[in-house]
């Protein structure tokens, strides 16, 4: 399966209100699957950009097509 990285902008869930910025990989088909993953890995976010990752950076985050995503850095 091919990884994808996003980043992506939304609420802090803890707090409601303070956005935050998140990198989330993926494991998708395509980007516009990534981008639906990344959106439901963190509610309420705004995708800002996508690129590949490669088959050896997939594997090591754990992306399957049973983990489709992870949330890998917030700041």
């Amino acid at each position: 399966m091919k990884g994808w990285m996003m980043l992506v902008s939304g609420p802090d869930t803890q707090t409601g209100h303070t956005p935050l910025k998140r990198l989330v990989a993926v494991a998708a088909g395509n980007s516009d699957e990534a981008f639906e993953a990344a959106r439901a890995a963190v509610p309420g976010c705004v995708p800002a950009s996508v690129g590949p990752l490669t088959d050896d950076a997939t594997a090591a985050l754990g992306l399957t097509s049973a983990k489709k995503s992870s949330v890998i850095g917030t700041f």
